[in-house]
């Protein structure tokens, strides 16, 4: 369960500065978090389409949750980013979220609070050129809970991310087999705490409204493997 992937996000600020105009453009008051990323070690510019002849190596995930109730709508809108061996970005590619299945038990309660199957009601195809196939992705599982202690590291060290804006968001977890691999990929949260007010939650309760998951981890683009795993540290 305590397991990260192996590439950070080039340049984290794709989501958030580094597209330009394009930039979060399912939703134009997504957050932003800052646009110094692009300076950064941990990634660059390239966000631009990369050439034809590139080979698909990395993927990235981001979503657009919907909370009503407390509970996770069948609403909202799941992006994949495909990036090549150089991180060059590929292509992106959208569904809108067609049913989410919440189950009664997360894999790790310390960590994970909530943890549900999410189902593509129908990829853009966008992708289905680079990838040789329409979904970028089969089964999804989701998780929000605690920040993951390596995530909130490579975000910080990236400089898209403040102190107080990564105290104020929680931890995105993932599976792409069923749940016998989980891991720590991301951050997320609801409107104010993308604006660096509140605190996280701390447990199974949510607040209602829009929760943004943003990645600061990849997953691989591997023969017979969803990525590169490297053990963590916890918290």
């Amino acid at each position: 369960m305590r397991e990260r992937w192996a590439r950070v996000v080039p340049g984290l600020a794709a989501w958030a500065g580094l597209a330009g105009c394009a930039n979060y453009a399912m939703n134009k008051s997504s957050p932003d978090t800052g646009s110094g990323a692009a300076d950064t070690a941990l990634g660059g510019d390239d966000t631009g389409e990369g050439d034809g002849g590139a080979e698909p190596a990395w993927w990235g995930l981001s979503a657009e949750l919907e909370v009503r109730d407390g509970a996770v709508a069948a609403e909202g809108t799941l992006t994949v980013n495909v990036y090549d061996a150089d991180l060059v970005e590929l292509c992106t590619t959208s569904s809108p979220i067609g049913a989410v299945v919440e189950a009664e038990e997360t894999p790790d309660p310390e960590l994970v609070y909530r943890w549900f199957a999410v189902d593509a009601a129908g990829w853009d195809g966008a992708c289905a050129t680079v990838l040789g196939r329409p979904e970028p992705v089969g089964d999804l599982d989701l998780g929000l809970g605690a920040m993951f202690g390596d995530v909130a590291t490579a975000a910080l060290a990236s400089g898209a991310y403040s102190e107080d804006l990564l105290a104020a968001l929680n931890g995105a977890y993932a599976s792409t087999d069923g749940g016998q691999t989980v891991w720590a990929f991301g951050v997320a949260g609801p409107a104010a705490a993308w604006n660096g007010e509140g605190v996280p939650a701390e447990d199974a309760a949510l607040a209602d409204g829009t929760w943004w998951v943003r990645p600061v981890y990849l997953f691989a683009l591997s023969s017979g493997s969803t990525g590169t795993k490297s053990s963590g540290d916890g918290q």
